[in-house]
């Protein structure tokens, strides 16, 4: 087992809303011991790049952007994430249509195959909540 195999914070989309031209997403993490909620402002700059600032507390600043890194604009943390192409990946994708909050993810969630044959990888839980958590901002 890898560094990379187990998620280092796991994070629960809350909401997220567009207010005066920026994207805002609320997260909860039940382990952070200084603000279990946080405000993130977040745009996506192209097709595989989203760029996020994360705040200090529960809320955002008003002078917070996308590229804050530093407490005097309210931020904590900027996170410039660039996607890797997925046009020819063979992996399955998961798809949790929520319908029963009960029941386990690998139960009930739907295994998208592509048609092609080829490597395969696995997603571990905190991707699969990230993806379906942005797929719900930008769609």
């Amino acid at each position: 087992v890898d560094i990379y195999s187990e998620p280092d914070y796991e994070l629960k989309c809350i909401a997220f809303w567009k207010e005066n031209l920026r994207s805002y997403l609320i997260t909860y993490n039940e382990e952070d011991a200084y603000s279990r909620f946080r405000c993130w402002v977040y745009q996506r700059a192209d097709l595989n790049r989203v760029l996020m600032s994360q705040s200090v507390g529960a809320f955002c600043h008003v002078l917070q952007d996308v590229t804050s890194n530093n407490y005097t604009q309210g931020a904590e943390v900027a996170l410039d994430m660039v996607e890797y192409e997925r046009e020819h990946d063979d992996c399955p994708m998961y798809f949790d249509d929520g319908s029963n909050p009960y029941q386990q993810i690998a139960e009930q969630a739907a295994i998208l195959m592509p048609s092609g044959t080829g490597l395969c990888c696995h997603m571990t839980l905190l991707q699969v909540v990230f993806l379906a958590c942005l797929l719900r901002l930008f769609l």
